[in-house]
Parts: structure tokens; sequence; C-alpha cells
């Protein structure tokens, strides 16, 4: 994930923990003030302390003006679907993360001795990398699956969708046990 990405992410988390702080307080201000209560710190006097002091009623009218602004366009923006954008002759092709993710799950459950596929695509430098968790069956050496799948991911890919597979990471999840016999 990119430094830039991260670093937003934590931008708005700082933002909406404010903005989600000042409005709980702001929220017992007005339920006081609605109670009747009119001591120090309450609603009516905080705004009886602004009027006359015009820099702080622009600073704070400023900051609020921001982070609302902040957290309308944080919450309206549409995070673009990850995926694999490539140049072809006719223009653009993007093909989805999930769309990969589809394709290596059906490739790897066809390998004989694969029993269940849990597949994640991520986006590197050379293309993709996949990581896959697998349940085999007991029957069939492992390491013939995982090399027969890593093999099949990779050359499936490439020549499905013309991405080459930067790595193929193969956790065995699980070995399946023996399929239970019928009882009469």
């Amino acid at each position: 994930m990119p430094r830039d990405s991260q670093q937003m992410r934590m931008v708005d988390r700082t933002v909406l923990i404010l903005a989600a702080i000042f409005l709980i307080l702001l929220a017992g201000l007005v339920l006081a003030h609605g109670l009747g209560w009119r001591g120090a710190g309450s609603l009516a006097s905080v705004v009886a302390q602004m009027q006359g002091r015009l820099l702080e009623s622009i600073l704070t009218a400023a900051v609020l003006l921001v982070v609302g602004l902040h957290i309308f366009f944080f919450g309206t923006q549409h995070e673009e679907e990850a995926g694999i954008r490539q140049e072809t002759e006719i223009g653009h092709v993007q093909i989805s993360l999930r769309a990969i993710e589809s394709l290596v799950q059906r490739t790897a459950k066809g390998v004989r001795g694969i029993r269940d596929v849990d597949v994640r695509v991520f986006p590197s430098p050379e293309g993709v990398a996949v990581a896959l968790s697998l349940v085999a069956v007991p029957e069939i050496p492992i390491p013939q699956i995982s090399e027969e799948v890593g093999h099949k991911v990779r050359t499936q890919v490439r020549e499905s969708l013309g991405i080459p597979v930067d790595d193929v990471a193969i956790e065995i999840r699980n070995i399946a046990g023996e399929p239970k016999g019928r009882v009469e």
C-alpha cells in the first residue's frame, strides 16, 4: 500500500475523531442548555464570550468549515476499485483484482488434489502477486500439488489476461479428511 494512502487515511481518521469529539461535546452543551443549565461553560456563556471577539470567531468558524468540508468530501468520494490497467492498441483496459481472483480460483480448483481455495491478488511492479490458501487431499504429495497450482496459475493469468504473475505464495491451510462412506 502506498505511503500517501496510509498517510491520508491517518489524516482522515484524525479529523473524524476530532470532529466526533467536538460533536459529542456540542451535543452535551445543547442538551444542558435545553435542560436549563446556564452556568460557566454552558452553550449560552460560550456564545456570549464569542461576542466582540472577531478574530476568535473567524478562526473557530474557519476550523469548523474546513473540518465539515473534509468530512463531506471524505464521505462522498468513491474509491476506484483496484485493478491492473493495460494499454492496448484499442485503448485502455482495466482488469479488476476481483476478476483476477476469480480466474485464479477456478484455475487452482481445477488442479487434481485441491478441495478448497482462498485467493488474494495484489498489484506488483511487474504485474500481480497471488496468495493462495489451499485445502488439499492427502493422496497426492503436497510439493507436487503446490508446483502444479503455481505453474497453472502463472500460465492461465498470463495467457488469459496478458498480465505477468510476479509471485505465487501458496499456503496449505488444511489436509482434507477421508470422504465419509454411506451408511446403510
